[in-house]
């Protein structure tokens, strides 16, 4: 073995160490009072533990330019203490892996031998277990806020990267089925000015994405309660929006929704999915590979890859069918026949 690979492999096996000391500080809210420079045992008392841990944890978090710690004194590092505090841009993102990931990744061993979910080793997840990850989550709104406040972190600039493909068809009225926190749709109305979108999910997911929106697109964004697998009665649009869906679902489930998308569509319509697509030989790359196994972990579907992706949309009844690789996600466009 190199030795260039014995080291990647014992910086695999030790990435756990900077995650449990970031997701500590989190626990004692360490950046929510650090707002200020002060010394380590007032920072301590303010966190409520030892000042001697927290000398030490500070200088692990130094290393890592989230705080500088010089001599007695612990100050705060712009930008990083602001994305880190309660409500920060980072915050959500933290709290998610430690509550949602983390415990899952636990248990992957048990996951690969059994292929059980894993979202019951949550450590708020109820009795009986809600019948998906999704139901679990929304019987927790604490809980739920912090998954979907992630999940709009992790799409930033879907949106945005949708609008070229929007424009050049002409859609003025969008149907955003699965939307989530409302971030992908909220970045298409601050671009275009000109369209009306429609967005669906589960009731609970919809008064977050309502409180999230605000007024700000009053009359041009109507969010409302809506069954995926079931369908929604939004008939004629003229694109239907699939953001980081299929993965999620079985392939039964998948046509169900493609069904139900198909028929919300206007003839000739346009189908626009934002995915994390696999390779076309499926061995990468690392962020695809990373979500197939979050899939196995907690959902019930996987990722897929264009050639999959194609497949599917031909056998329900779409055309035209072009994949362009983007970044946060890859996008795939499709027609109505």
């Amino acid at each position: 073995m190199s030795r260039d690979a014995t080291s990647m492999i014992e910086e695999a096996a030790s990435g756990y160490i900077g995650a449990t000391i970031l997701f500590s500080a989190f626990e004692l809210g360490l950046f929510d009072a650090l707002v200020n420079p002060m010394s380590v045992h007032t920072l301590a008392s303010k966190i409520g533990a030892g000042a001697g841990g927290v000398r030490r944890l500070c200088r692990v978090l130094g290393a890592m330019g989230l705080l500088e710690l010089r001599g007695d004194l612990v100050a705060p590092v712009a930008g990083a203490t602001e994305a880190l505090a309660r409500g920060g841009d980072a915050w959500c993102v933290v709290r998610h892996h430690q509550r949602h990931v983390l415990p899952l990744f636990l248990h992957l061993t048990d996951a690969l031998r059994t292929g059980e979910r894993q979202y019951r080793r949550w450590s708020f997840a109820e009795t009986p277990l809600g019948a998906s990850a999704y139901e679990e989550l929304a019987r927790h709104p604490a809980e739920l806020g912090t998954f979907l406040g992630a999940m709009d972190r992790s799409s930033r600039g879907a949106g945005v990267a949708l609008v070229p493909l929007l424009r050049e068809r002409g859609v003025r009225r969008l149907v955003d089925l699965g939307c989530g926190g409302g971030g992908v749709a909220r970045e298409i109305l601050a671009s275009m000015p000109e369209i009306e979108i429609e967005s669906f999910d589960l009731p609970a997911v919809c008064a977050i994405a309502r409180a999230r929106c605000g007024m700000e697109h009053a009359g041009r964004h109507f969010i409302a309660p809506g069954d995926l697998l079931a369908g929604v009665d939004a008939r004629g649009a003229d694109a239907v929006l699939l953001s980081g869906i299929l993965a999620d679902f079985d392939d039964g489930e998948r046509e169900s929704i493609l069904e139900g998308a198909r028929k919300n569509l206007r003839p000739g319509g346009h189908l626009l999915l934002s995915e994390t697509l696999l390779d076309e030989d499926g061995a990468g790359p690392m962020g695809a590979a990373v979500l197939s196994l979050v899939m196995l972990l907690a959902m019930r579907g996987d990722q897929l890859g264009a050639a999959e992706i194609r497949a599917l949309l031909e056998r329900s009844g779409f055309v035209d069918i072009q994949t362009k690789r983007a970044q946060p996600r890859d996008i795939v466009a499709a027609r109505a026949r």
